[in-house]
């Protein structure tokens, strides 16, 4: 069963979108290192460097379109994957070295030009991120197309150990509606334990927000106050949007 239509996966990105680049338009060109360990954070989803998912959205690239200047980084991409996993898949400083990196975000940046490496960002968000996550969620028999929007989202920002380790602690008992409140209450305090992470709290915030309007259907327009950091509350802007208008962060 599939949690989310089409259309409303259309939404579900554009939603996480803004959470990643202040913008519900796709960032496929967006590349730079923001200093959490995790090396360059690259693309429409903040694939990155230092745990290997930007590796496979090159090596992707690359069999469509073998002659790449992305090419040149694969070998250290590799290198990189395979300190990840030396580390039990935790991050780390050598998780986020850069230093062979020379000219890889304007690479990323001047490929993201071409329809084949935008095309082989969505084939990796698909594989890697949006199919888990909702597998994953009929796996806990739940239904509600918000309940597929908050996996999605969770499973781009934390990763595969990182969702499991969230289902684990926030068993599905009872009403789905009250769970998914739960889970994103456990997810904020984790959000919280991470320097880096914890200027993401308000991702949490903006899906609580949409679950308290009773929008568990996720239907347009998706409406919420985001916390911006350093603006007073009331002078925060309501995002809004919907499949054929988008918003930008004033403030990014």
């Amino acid at each position: 069963m599939e949690l989310l239509t089409e259309h409303k996966k259309k939404l579900a990105e554009k939603l996480i979108s803004y959470f990643e680049n202040s913008t519900t338009v796709l960032q496929y060109e967006y590349a730079k290192n923001i200093q959490d360990n995790r090396g360059f954070t690259c693309g429409r989803a903040g694939f990155t460097t230092g745990t290997g998912d930007a590796l496979k959205v090159i090596e992707v690239y690359t069999q469509k379109v073998p002659a790449n200047n992305l090419t040149q980084y694969i070998g250290e991409l590799r290198r990189l994957k395979q300190v990840f996993a030396d580390h039990g898949y935790q991050i780390n400083e050598k998780t986020g070295d850069t230093s062979n990196l020379q000219g890889f975000a304007e690479e990323w940046k001047n490929a993201a030009k071409n329809q084949a490496f935008r095309d082989a960002q969505d084939e990796v968000v698909d594989q890697s991120y949006y199919k888990p996550s909702q597998q994953r969620g009929n796996a806990y028999g739940l239904k509600y197309p918000l309940s597929g929007v908050v996996l999605y989202d969770t499973m781009i920002q934390h990763g595969e150990s990182g969702i499991d380790d969230l289902l684990e602690k926030t068993p599905k008992q009872g009403d789905e509606k009250q769970w998914l409140k739960i889970f994103l209450e456990q997810r904020k305090e984790v959000l919280k334990s991470n320097n880096v992470w914890a200027q993401s709290v308000g991702r949490c915030d903006a899906l609580l927000e949409i679950a308290n309007q009773g929008n568990y259907d996720f239907n347009p327009p998706i409406e919420f106050v985001m916390p911006y950091p350093n603006v007073a509350p009331k002078d925060r802007p309501k995002v809004s949007f919907d499949e054929n208008t988008d918003f930008q962060n004033p403030y990014s």
